[in-house]
């Protein structure tokens, strides 16, 4: 409470600026029936010395004044903050700011109610702030007494305000004077007390008081709108310049322009976004400001950042010096909600925010964004982003260095990363910017790119080849070797351009491959071997092309990869991959190459005798439970013959050497054997290592790819390529998955060999489906009949049984069985199309292709092949389905006959891995599912158009034939040929129908 001198002690001879000195060092008592917060007339001692707050200049002192002016006007008149909007009015003699709002009484609806005003009178240099409605009791005098605390609308808090903005006009010897509660409150430091502040408080007299509320009532009275005068019984005024008496120094005109400059009312912004934390200046004569409830706050940020846009804060507290907030996590806090609030309003201010992230990254307007901002802004950011790299350039993030430069060796991997692996031009992004973005894993970096392009990339298409084949075998053969590996996944795939090798996926226990380490040529450009140095000079055959160096290296790098997975110690997983990469390189070298077969002549049937094989160090040729036959040679034989074969079977074989987890050589192309009077025999002959052993191939049901119990006929196909005979007895127990039946049986055929069935069930069959007239069979048939001996009826009998089983399962399953070499799209009989409406031709705007009605076209359908891929294909249009009314969404369908590249068929595959032929790139398969009626409408399928990603035309030769696709027996040389499939026979029997040039 300050100092006291009642009006009783004011007797005697002093000035008014003097201080009567009572004779007492103590206080004087008030009298207790004296209200505490009534105003006394007397001397009242603020107990602010003069030298405090040195920093403070008039600029300081008037934005106190002007504070309290705003929160009293707020406060008394209950105004939301935001409908606080001074009005600026300047004349030659004055400036007026008035605040004022709509006056509700339906008397005077045309005027507005004034709230309060600030006058600048420029003849007598004096200032005047006017708060209506408003009061100040005796506790206002208390140091840090104050009404705003705890009040959200609020600017002032401390409750010292307006009593140091006094010292400092004081010290600047400018008049002070309030006029408040019917009393005069005049600041000054007195002669007699210099340096401390103190306040005279003093009445005017009755009769002048009551004057004043007499034409103040009158005026009310007549409906006038009220003049911005102060009264005082009921306002407060404070005026500050010279006083009544001429005492104090005047206000000039150019200071009172520069302290209107610390509130953002009077003359506010040309452009702001107001959010509901506060508003975004974005007009460039305030860039750089932050104001605190429209009170520009000096020292700006909390965290001496500078800022490049403005700010108004709705919510904060400051120091005592006014100069800052005081927690750095609010301001930061609130510019972050400012910004997130502002690119939802405004789509272009993402531009504006984003290069502050990118270019600006020390400034205070995005403090503690990387670690705040939320996802939809976040979201919004990289779009912005990614819209300005348009596919040629890649984001990276650049070192910690805080200016835009590369500066680290993560900045340069990063870079040659972009450059060589993924094709693009870098752009770097400053760590914050980066933060916020991996934050929601919304950008990756050059490696994530590069994993990612290679996890999507599409399965390998590449053509097959000899060295394609053995290095897929050898790959899964090496996996299978251990436990850990041996169902894993092999999966080549096309990879791009992104640098990588392989890539293994542990949840999927799949390693994908890339595609150039099939090609023999692509690969050894960086890893020559002498077979690749000779293959540039001379001609090298095909079937023995095999590098073990290539194995090997791809099975280390998959090696190594699925140990990381595995969560082994460093110097375990060392010693293990050192053991199966050693045991690898041994099975390799021992792999048997080049192995062929022939068909020969045997004159003498006692050279396949028991007793020759034991002087030539073979065993005897021996039949296993599955059918097959088998034989085992030394190293030193350089060939084995087996006996007893059915001249109208195909015989292929594997050799492999014998003990344990060895790996078998590429199968021979298959061979039928050569009918002889005394018997019929094919000579297998291979470079071989060590001991061999000959054995059938997967199609077997005991070689450990199949249960033995699965005997699904539907699976079994005749003739099939049957192979000598015999037990794998060295084959692992749990080979019953790809890897492992890749290891020891590295392909499949067509189907499997019924093991029931003998050479001359498979002979009887071939017979029955034959024309009858066929002279070679019947000179066979009668060969073979004349070997019977006493038996023949009885084994004719079983012939004539397993022929009738074998003619009822062509007519029930073949077709089913070979429509899984034949995808369809959806078929529908013609009389369910009948009704639907039909069209010559139809235009669609997507593909931007006219279809016509009796056309061939060439297509790209979505996942219509039987492993998902998309298929290629050449399409017969019979007609164009119009959808219903009602079945808009449906869309046209095409009744088409569809051929597919006999290259890219399951078929070929398999009929490529026995060494069929290779295709050419014109030879087409057909599609079909009723043999009459191949090719033509009654067979056709219901495709939609939706399906077709893509289509274009064929074009006629006008030398050549009318239709781009002919149906012949024999394909012209140099063009492809398409096959009508039942079974695979051989080749030479096949009809054909070729795409013309």
């Amino acid at each position: 409470m300050p100092n006291h001198l009642p009006d009783n002690q004011l007797n005697g001879d002093y000035s008014e600026d003097e201080i009567p000195d009572d004779g007492g060092d103590d206080e004087p008592e008030l009298d207790d029936q004296v209200d505490q917060d009534e105003l006394m007339s007397g001397h009242y001692a603020l107990g602010l010395n003069k030298s405090y707050v040195p920093s403070w200049e008039g600029k300081e002192a008037f934005r106190e004044f002007y504070q309290n002016w705003k929160d009293g006007i707020i406060d008394s008149f209950d105004l939301e903050p935001r409908s606080f909007k001074p009005f600026y009015e300047e004349t030659e003699s004055k400036i007026l700011i008035t605040v004022d709002r709509a006056n509700t009484r339906p008397a005077i609806p045309q005027h507005h109610q004034l709230l309060g005003f600030i006058r600048f009178n420029k003849k007598a240099g004096s200032l005047e702030f006017a708060n209506f409605k408003a009061g100040l009791s005796r506790r206002n005098l208390d140091l840090g007494n104050t009404t705003k605390r705890k009040k959200g609308n609020q600017a002032g808090t401390h409750g010292e305000g307006f009593k140091i903005a006094s010292l400092v006009m004081c010290r600047k010897e400018h008049s002070v004077r309030y006029s408040t509660s019917s009393c005069y409150l005049n600041f000054c430091f007195p002669r007699n007390n210099k340096e401390t502040l103190w306040c005279k408080v003093t009445k005017p007299s009755s009769k002048a008081l009551q004057k004043q509320q007499d034409a103040y009532n009158k005026s009310a009275a007549s409906g006038q709108p009220r003049a911005p005068k102060a009264n005082m019984w009921e306002d407060v005024s404070l005026v500050i310049g010279k006083g009544p008496k001429g005492s104090g120094v005047e206000v000039a005109l150019k200071e009172f322009h520069i302290w209107l400059q610390v509130t953002i009312d009077v003359k506010p912004p040309s452009d702001v976004l107001e959010t509901d934390f506060g508003d975004l200046i974005l007009d460039e004569s305030f860039a750089g400001k932050v104001y605190l409830k429209g009170l520009l706050l000096p020292n700006a940020s909390s965290s001496a950042k500078k800022f490049v846009y403005g700010y108004n804060l709705r919510q904060g507290c400051t120091n005592r010096d006014r100069g800052r907030l005081t927690d750095p996590s609010e301001e930061a806090n609130q510019l972050r909600s400012i910004w997130e609030q502002a690119v939802d309003k405004r789509d272009e201010l993402v531009d504006k925010y984003v290069n502050l992230l990118q270019h600006h990254q020390d400034c205070g307007d995005i403090s503690l964004a990387e670690s705040k901002v939320r996802k939809a802004t976040a979201e919004k950011i990289w779009a912005n982003l990614f819209s300005k790299v348009d596919g040629e350039r890649f984001y990276f993030r650049e070192g910690d260095d805080n200016h835009v430069r590369l500066s680290t060796k993560s900045d340069f991997q990063s870079i040659e990363l972009i450059r060589s692996s993924l094709q693009r031009s870098p752009v770097p992004l400053p760590k914050g910017l980066w933060k916020i973005l991996t934050r929601f894993k919304l950008v990756r970096t050059p490696q994530e790119e590069r994993l990612h392009l290679f996890t999507k990339s599409a399965p390998s298409v590449c053509q097959t080849s000899s060295f394609s084949e053995n290095v897929q075998r050898a790959l899964r053969a090496a996996l299978a070797l251990n436990e850990r590996t041996s169902d894993v996944t092999v999966l080549f795939v096309e990879g791009g351009q992104v640098g990588m090798d392989l890539l293994y996926e542990s949840e999927k226990k799949t390693v994908k491959v890339h595609e150039k380490w099939l090609n023999f040529e692509e690969i050894h450009k960086t890893a020559t071997c002498h077979l690749s140095r000779l293959a540039t000079t001379q001609s090298v055959a095909s079937e023995v092309l095999f590098c073990d160096h290539i194995i090997e290296e791809i099975y280390g790098m998959t090696l190594s990869e699925i140990l990381k997975c595995l969560g082994l110690r460093q110097n375990a997983a060392n010693v293990i991959e050192r053991s199966l990469r050693n045991e690898v390189r041994d099975k390799l070298q021992q792999m048997p190459r080049g192995i062929s077969v022939t068909s020969t002549q045997v004159s003498d049937p006692q050279q396949m005798s028991p007793q020759n094989n034991q002087r030539r160090g073979l065993s005897d040729q021996t039949t296993a439970p599955c059918g097959c036959y088998e034989q085992v040679t030394p190293l030193k034989v350089e060939g084995v013959t087996f006996r007893g074969l059915d001249p109208l079977q195909e015989y292929f074989v594997m050799i492999a050497p014998l003990g344990k987890w060895t790996m078998f050589g590429r199968p021979s192309p298959p061979t039928r054997p050569k009918p002889l009077e005394s018997a019929s025999a094919a000579a297998i002959s291979s470079a071989v290592p060590d001991n061999v052993k000959l054995t059938r191939p997967i199609s077997s049901p005991c070689a450990g790819g199949y249960d033995s119990d699965h005997t699904d006929d539907s699976l079994y196909r005749e003739p099939t390529p049957i192979a000598p005979k015999g037990t794998p007895s060295n084959r692992p127990k749990s080979a019953g998955k790809e890897s492992s039946i890749d290891a020891f049986q590295p392909f499949a055929s067509g189907g499997r060999a019924r093991p029931d069935l003998t050479a001359r069930r498979s002979l009887n069959t071939a017979l029955n489906r034959g024309n009858g007239g066929d002279t070679e069979s019947s000179n066979i048939e009668q060969q073979l009949d004349g070997q019977e001996g006493n038996d023949g009826a009885q084994e004719r009998l079983e012939q004539d049984r397993e022929a009738k089983h074998w003619k009822t399962w062509e007519e029930t399953n073949m077709n089913d069985s070979f429509a899984l070499f034949n995808p369809k799209g959806l078929p529908k009989p013609l009389a369910n199309i009948a009704p639907y409406p039909c069209a010559k031709h139809y235009a669609d705007q997507r593909l931007r292709y006219l279809f016509e009605e009796g056309e061939f076209v060439h297509v790209e359908i979505r996942s219509l092949d039987l492993w998902g891929e998309s298929s290629i294909s050449i399409l017969k249009v019979h007609g164009i389905i119009c959808p219903e009314p009602d079945e808009v969404e449906t869309g046209y369908r095409l009744l088409v006959s569809r051929y597919s590249f006999l290259a890219t068929s399951p078929l070929h595959r398999i009929c490529a891995t026995v060494g069929e032929a290779k295709a050419a790139e014109k030879e087409l398969v057909l599609h079909f599912d009723n043999f009459d009626w191949m090719g033509q409408k009654l067979d056709a399928e219901l495709l939609p158009i939706d399906k077709i990603h893509c289509a274009k035309r064929l074009n006629v030769d006008s030398e050549g034939p009318l239709d781009p696709v002919m149906h012949v027996i024999r394909a012209p040389e140099g063009q492809f040929v398409a096959r009508f499939m039942e079974y695979p026979p051989p080749i030479s029997q096949l009809p054909s129908i070729i795409l013309s040039d």
